[in-house]
């Protein structure tokens, strides 16, 4: 496990890949994708962006939806060293190309329609262009380390300016692969529906694919509640992760759908007591967790089930304790331990911490301590 926790997440990837070369790692609507094939498509990828100045410390805008070629996309700018930045293909173009800008993009990748707008110059290219038929590249890049960042997530912007998170390998990895009830069995199939700029994708993507489960991407429209619900059905799904609202709507009106998953993660905003309640006391053998995190802190910090939880204690879900490797204090404004039940500014800490703001020493300054 300890070595597993100190690779890249390419490297964490050929693990699994060498592991179980002819396992599914993708079923989408194309069909299956064995973690073999994976490997390969990735492999000839990086050399064909290698051969377009593409290395160690580069950003590659992704302008796509959970598929296998954004998926072959990430892997294969993760082997050449550089870093990918995924761009909803619904955003506007000014947020696009604020986010190029401030990624400090070489070069886009794009899957689907090519975007009808300009990224400030840089060469752009749809990804199958670029999954060369020659040599293929060895998937490894002597230069890159765990602690390089591995993708660049924006914040909302709800408070200001969308702010460029750099994650890091590290945190990626340690997500999908510490102990504990988020990671993944070989044998399990997780439903990919969140937008590629939404940190809960990250989760969606990497928490099966390092631990030699599937990913199942769904079809990238809005999904009606039924439509949900027959998907979740599917008998290769056993993990998805959904926000509270959705969780509340499906508990509502679907809850089979729901009681047939292994794992359900819930994230993103307050998890609703009376539909948490009910949908654990109706399925048991449905593991549901809270989790709580920022971006910052590759999407989940602290995790609570409702067995964990002691309504007596408090009115409201607990967000928890702290994941492996992550530490929580309780803070006052002198950034000093609060006494128990007092309220405190929550500060987080430990192995999965983002780089910072990437390219914004002011920012990352105020937000992160020593």
């Amino acid at each position: 496990m300890s070595n597993l926790l100190g690779l890249r997440v390419e490297q964490a990837f050929t693990a699994a890949a060498t592991n179980e070369p002819n396992r599914v790692a993708v079923c989408d609507q194309e069909g299956e994708l064995t973690y073999r094939e994976l490997r390969e498509r990735a492999r000839s990828l990086a050399s064909g962006l290698q051969q377009r100045g593409i290395g160690p410390g580069d950003a590659v805008i992704l302008i796509g939806d959970g598929q296998r070629d954004t998926i072959t996309a990430m892997l294969g700018t993760l082997m050449t060293g550089g870093h990918y930045v995924p761009v909803d293909p619904r955003f506007p173009a000014e947020r696009a190309r604020l986010m190029a800008r401030l990624s400090q993009a070489a070069l886009a990748l794009y899957t689907g329609a090519p975007p009808d707008y300009d990224l400030g110059g840089i060469p752009t290219y749809p990804v199958n262009s670029l999954i060369t038929a020659g040599p293929r590249h060895s998937g490894q890049h002597p230069e890159a380390g765990p602690d390089d960042v591995a993708c660049v997530l924006f914040t909302s912007g709800t408070t200001g300016t969308p702010k460029p998170v750099g994650v890091t390998h590290r945190g990626i990895v340690g997500m999908a692969l510490g102990p504990g009830p988020l990671r993944l069995r070989p044998g399990d199939g997780m439903l990919l529906h969140s937008t590629l700029a939404f940190d809960a994708s990250s989760m969606e993507i990497w928490c099966p694919l390092l631990a030699g489960a599937r990913v199942v991407p769904a079809d990238h429209r809005p999904l009606a509640p039924h439509e949900l619900a027959q998907l979740l059905g599917r008998g290769d799904l056993t993990a998805a992760v959904l926000s509270p609202a959705v969780f509340q709507i499906m508990v509502t009106h679907h809850p089979a759908a729901l009681g047939g998953l292994r794992l359900l993660v819930c994230g993103g905003d307050v998890l609703p007591v009376a539909a948490a309640t009910a949908f654990s006391h109706a399925f048991p053998g449905t593991l549901l967790i809270n989790g709580y995190g920022p971006t910052e802190n590759a999407t989940v910090s602290t995790i609570a089930s409702p067995d964990s939880w002691d309504p007596t204690e408090c009115d409201s879900f607990p967000i928890g304790k702290p994941v492996d490797a992550t530490s929580c204090y309780l803070l006052d404004d002198r950034l000093q331990p609060v006494p128990a039940g007092d309220i405190g500014a929550l500060f987080l800490g430990g192995d999965r911490l983002a780089w910072g703001y990437l390219r914004q020493p002011a920012r990352t300054a105020e937000r992160f301590r020593p």
